[in-house]
């Protein structure tokens, strides 16, 4: 990984702890345990709170950076273009291969419904609608294009609800056929991914695969397989861990032991 690469992510990492530390304020919210744990309710009161202003947004600043500086790709400021009204074939079509890919015995890979997506998109009349932005929530955080070929991805929290590949798998699909609505000859190409393994060193798909089929390995990727697929580089993941680890060397958390403790250690 680039010298530069890495002052970024660090610098990014640093500067999204910092801004949330200088703004949180502590207040009691259970009696019994900030009298019986004071210390350990406050510590879980921060980390929590930072767990969830980090999340999503810092792991997707990650992605563009290392995609950029370090994968060839360039980032693409824009969003995907939802057909309004979306054409009755086209909606029929997303309803079918939800449908097919959420049983087993009628699953069909995601590359297959891509491509049948696209067969349908090059018969629409384009004239029957016009391309507005996607509804809340369907839209494209990290859109990025290498080559000619496009790439989008959505990050998501490594906490997954049961039942939760249904709505990436209709996530998907959606991208797919909002992209061939506008031109079906885009080459294209959509991923869910989860930044990080919460029960590593233990296998992820063995722990989480039941929560987020029809999603299978590579239309959902994770941790090392994932950034040496962005990066090109296979030792991407622990060029990452050895930056975090680099910042608690260099003492970058003892500078709020005192908000922690509420005194300095």
């Amino acid at each position: 990984m680039k010298t530069e690469t890495t002052s970024q992510i660090k610098d990014l990492v640093t500067t999204s702890v910092e801004n949330y530390l200088k703004k949180f304020t502590y207040e009691t919210r259970h009696v019994i345990l900030d009298e019986i744990f004071p210390i350990e309710r406050r510590i879980r009161s921060i980390i929590g709170g930072l767990e969830t202003s980090m999340g999503k947004t810092t792991w997707e600043r990650i992605i563009k950076l290392v995609a950029q500086s370090e994968g060839g790709f360039s980032l693409r400021n824009e969003n995907l273009k939802c057909p309004y009204p979306m054409p009755e074939i086209l909606r029929n079509t997303i309803s079918e291969l939800e449908n097919k890919r959420v049983r087993q015995p009628t699953w069909i890979s995601l590359d297959e419904c891509s491509e049948r997506l696209r067969q349908v998109a090059k018969k629409l009349d384009r004239s029957s609608y016009k391309l507005i932005d996607p509804p809340s929530g369907h839209g494209v955080d990290i859109y990025l294009e290498k080559n000619g070929s496009e790439l989008v991805l959505d990050s998501k929290t490594v906490q997954i609800n049961v039942g939760g590949g249904k709505s990436f798998n209709s996530q998907l699909l959606r991208w797919y056929a909002y992209r061939y609505a506008e031109n079906p000859d885009a080459t294209i190409s959509a991923k869910i991914v989860f930044p990080y393994n919460p029960h590593s060193p233990k296998d992820w798909w063995q722990k989480e695969g039941n929560k987020v089929f029809p999603l299978i390995k590579g239309e959902a990727l994770v941790q090392d397989y994932f950034w040496a697929f962005i990066s090109g580089q296979p030792d991407c993941w622990c060029n990452l861990v050895n930056i975090f680890k680099g910042l608690h060397k260099e003492g970058f958390g003892s500078k709020f032991n005192k908000l922690f403790y509420g005194k300095k250690k």
